[in-house]
């Protein structure tokens, strides 16, 4: 069915996922039309934020509206847009992995910010530093003028809302890896140094934000994209271990593409519910999802597992004699990133479950893999 382009009834719980391929985005709808928004992608390569594009579809009004910005982590494919959409929203907190507060990492960012110009770009997630150095400009702006509640340090265990309607609590990054991230961090900025030419490729993975939230009996896991490392203190093993991370979710945004490394069959039998829906995003560059990992994930998904677009598709190989006439007529080619699929969720009271795609987004199924 359609996505439905009417506000939330002030009970229900929503969440909506949107990615085109390259990026992902979840807006949550708090109730009382109040809105959440995990990371960001565009609508379109120009485009504005597409959690500001649904939001205004909807007939909201984004700029009052959004209560609660996150930024589970800085892969680029998790906050293209993300300063534009902070800079829209200036009564938003802005919640961040405590794994980011170090100062190396702030000066990092800036490091690599747009005002630099002077740094080889080692690896592709330099723009995600970028990005977050105009977050943090803002941030730092809105520090100066001593606004209320501009930022919020996400840890396990840390609530982000916790009111009589919602609760949204973090479940990662866990203390180990705060600790691990401090190392790591120092790797990118040395202050005996005033410009590093090559940084190591980011492991940051290790300190993605999983957020579980309720509402009355319904609950939703957002697992960001965690890793497992087969360590007690680390990825989805920490939370599995943690006091402090009780769940019993209906609704899974699976970690990391679905890919084998985001994977923990304890997550499915200690956090999750039986009756479960899932929902996901593909990413190209991994070509993640891969078939095997569909075929594990349906059968932890027996009321359906969906995804922003259709995994494994590749466009038709051109002919040489077109690429040849196309590089004719053109001064340069560049790829056009696509438009996000979306998948909207919205949880009743009663604790149904009404999933509704737009033309992109799909349903996953056992049949497509037998090809």
């Amino acid at each position: 069915m359609a996505v439905d382009y009417t506000i939330p009834d002030p009970s229900t719980l929503e969440v909506s996922l949107f990615g085109p391929g390259v990026g992902e985005c979840v807006v949550v709808h708090l109730g009382n039309n109040e809105w959440m928004v995990i990371d960001s992608c565009r609508s379109g390569k120009q485009g504005p934020p597409v959690a500001i594009d649904y939001l205004q579809k909807l007939g909201v009004s984004p700029y009052k509206q959004i209560k609660v910005i996150t930024i589970s982590h800085w892969h680029d494919d998790h906050v293209s847009g993300m300063a534009d959409l902070v800079q829209a929203c200036p009564d938003a907190t802005v919640c961040l992995s405590a794994a980011l507060q170090k100062e190396e990492f702030s000066r990092t960012a800036f490091l690599f910010g747009e005002s630099s110009g002077v740094v080889d770009i080692a690896y592709r997630d330099t723009s995600g530093l970028r990005e977050l150095a105009r977050v943090f400009e803002t941030l730092c702006i809105r520090r100066e003028n001593k606004t209320k509640n501009y930022v919020n340090w996400l840890k396990q265990g840390t609530l982000v809302l916790d009111n009589d309607r919602i609760s949204v609590k973090a479940f990662s990054p866990s203390d180990e890896i705060l600790g691990q991230a401090f190392m790591e961090l120092k790797q990118y900025y040395d202050p005996g140094i005033k410009y590093r030419r090559v940084v190591p490729a980011p492991r940051q993975n290790n300190y993605s934000v999983v957020l579980h939230v309720k509402m009355g009996q319904r609950e939703v896991l957002l697992g960001a994209d965690l890793e497992e490392k087969n360590n007690l203190y680390c990825g989805w093993s920490a939370i599995l271990n943690a006091n402090n991370c009780r769940s019993q979710a209906q609704l899974f945004k699976v970690p990391h593409h679905g890919s084998e490394t985001g994977y923990h069959p304890e997550v499915f039998d200690k956090l999750l519910r039986t009756d479960l829906v899932g929902i996901m995003t593909r990413f190209d560059r991994s070509k993640l999802p891969r078939d095997e990992d569909i075929q594990r994930l349906l059968a932890h998904h027996p009321n359906g597992l969906y995804c922003t677009t259709q995994p494994n598709t590749k466009p038709k190989a051109r002919t040489q004699l077109v690429d040849k006439a196309m590089n004719a007529a053109t001064v340069s080619r560049v790829a056009v990133r696509s438009v996000p699929g979306h998948i909207q969720c919205r949880i009743f009271a009663d604790g149904r479950v009404d999933v509704k795609l737009d033309e992109r987004a799909v349903q996953l199924h056992r049949q497509r893999l037998a090809g």
